[in-house]
Order: structure tokens, then C-alpha cells, then sequence
């Protein structure tokens, strides 16, 4: 046991005292002395109930267990922060690392696409090149060929209409207004 002096002190006292009371004690029964006997047994109990009560003590005060139990833990706390720590670091190390390749992915396909760009650009300006060259060609041939010359004057027909019989009406006659209905 791991006592502090004071409890040591008491624990030789109440040694001492139990000691003291046997030894009372026998001699009160060598000697046929009751009161000796009686009070030699109380110191007996005194002393013992005194080593009891400083065993309680230090059993109940006693937090080594505690103590290891928490610095077990604490140290497993610890090791499970460094542990954090560790996979955070690790973490951001590897974003860190992905978001450059992802920028240099980035201006890879950029530079490609400005390149095929240009390229797209120089070709579509070398066909429309060619295209214009190919009609002022066709127009030119069109020009020389006469295609593009007026006709010769035509002079315009005028359609005439069939010649209908108009039928005069008599005011005799009757309109039909309505369903078989004549009117006036």
C-alpha cells in the first residue's frame, strides 16, 4: 500500500495499540484480572477497528485505477488526434494535389482546343477562299457566255377574256328570294 505518512503514523499507533491490548489482555487472564482482560480487549478492538477504518480509507481514496484508467484514455485520445491529425493533413495534401492536376488538365485542354481552333479557323477561311474563287470564276464564264444578257424585247400579250352573253333582266321577271318563295 502506498500510505501517506499520517496514515502511516495512525496505522503504527493503532499497531501499537493492538499489541499493547493483547498483551493487557493475557495478562489480565494469566492473572485472573477481569478489568485488565476486559480493557485489553477494548484496545484490541480499538486497534483493530482503527487499521480497518484507515484500510477503508485507502481503498475508497485510492484512484490508481482511475488514474491508469484515465491516462489509458487519455492517451488513446491522444493517439486517435494525432490519428486525425495525420488523415487531415493527408487529405488536404491529396485535394491540394488533384486540384493541380486538375488546373494543369485545364490548360492542357485549353491550349488543345485553342490549337484545333486556329487550325478549324484557317481551314474554314481556305474553303470560303476557294468558294469565292469559284463563283467570281462562274460568274465571269456566265458573263462571257452571255447568260447574264437581256432578252430581246418581247412585246406583252394581253390575255383577253371569253365574250360572255350577258342576259338582261326584265323587271318582269321574278327573283326567287328565300325557299320557293317569290318575291315582287
Amino acid at each position: 500500500m502506498n500510505l501517506q505518512a499520517s496514515v502511516r503514523a495512525t496505522a503504527a499507533a493503532a499497531t501499537a495499540l493492538s499489541s499493547t491490548g493483547l498483551a493487557l489482555t493475557g495478562l489480565g487472564v494469566l492473572r485472573n484480572n477481569v478489568p485488565h482482560a476486559v480493557g485489553g480487549s477494548c484496545l484490541v478492538a480499538t486497534g483493530i477497528a482503527v487499521v480497518a477504518l484507515i484500510l477503508i480509507r485507502t481503498w475508497i481514496t485510492d484512484t490508481s485505477d482511475a488514474r491508469n484508467a484515465l491516462a489509458a484514455a487519455q492517451r488513446d485520445a491522444e493517439k486517435e488526434r494525432s490519428r486525425y491529425f495525420a488523415a487531415q493533413a493527408a487529405l488536404e495534401n491529396e485535394q491540394g494535389r488533384l486540384r493541380q492536376e486538375v488546373n494543369a488538365e485545364q490548360q492542357r485542354i485549353a491550349s488543345i482546343l485553342a490549337t484545333e481552333r486556329e487550325a478549324m479557323n484557317i481551314m474554314f477561311e481556305e474553303k470560303r477562299a476557294a468558294l469565292v474563287s469559284e463563283t467570281m470564276e462562274v460568274t465571269v464564264r456566265m458573263f462571257r457566255n452571255g447568260d447574264f444578257a437581256p432578252d430581246t424585247l418581247t412585246t406583252g400579250r394581253l390575255i383577253q377574256f371569253p365574250k360572255q352573253e350577258h342576259q338582261v333582266r326584265t323587271t318582269g321577271q321574278a327573283r326567287s328570294r328565300g325557299h320557293e318563295g317569290v318575291a315582287p
